[in-house]
């Protein structure tokens, strides 16, 4: 759980018990509405504030460091790093906001989905018109992706949208 500092200056301090990401939790759920996040604050500090999903978080800087942005958790989201690596790097702090808002507008809300709906809406396809038997053929012929930043393997959703498209595809060819 979140270790609490009692007074906002006690955020600028790491503690053995705190952290960059309990100290940014602390600054931002009051600040910023849950709802325009891919998490609940209760969950902040261990799923991704824009996509939701349960992953390694890292640091990312709302204002960049490169452009005079400080290493305080008033300019500090916790991000996946795919997420961390679409962000804006902008010296406009409210892009962030704004970027984590439109990102969960038409979507679910619901964690681990975001990266699925975004291949979906990249498809173009109506998911009612999808055979599994089809998509789970064309997901074979997709390439997994390394990270550049982490070495994770992951499929790209683009690819994903293409398997989606072709399953679809194939299935109104043989209908």
């Amino acid at each position: 759980m979140l270790s609490e500092p009692t007074t906002l200056s006690g955020l600028k301090r790491r503690t053995k018990n705190g952290s960059w990401l309990d100290a940014a939790v602390l600054y931002w759920r009051t600040r910023v509405y849950e709802g325009d996040l891919g998490c609940d604050w209760s969950e902040a500090d261990k799923v991704c504030w824009n996509c939701g999903h349960c992953r390694s978080l890292q640091k990312c800087h709302i204002i960049p460091r490169s452009i005079g942005g400080e290493d305080e958790p008033s300019n500090i989201v916790a991000l996946c790093a795919q997420c961390h690596d679409l962000s804006p790097d902008v010296s406009d702090e409210s892009e962030i906001w704004r970027w984590i808002k439109s990102n969960r507008a038409g979507r679910s809300g619901m964690y681990n989905t975001y990266w699925g709906e975004v291949a979906l809406e990249e498809s173009g396809v109506d998911p009612a018109s999808v055979s599994l038997a089809e998509l789970k053929k064309h997901l074979r012929l997709v390439g997994e992706h390394v990270g550049q930043l982490t070495g994770r393997i992951r499929i790209k959703p683009s690819s994903v949208a293409w398997a989606l498209r072709s399953s679809v595809k194939e299935g109104a060819a043989r209908a």
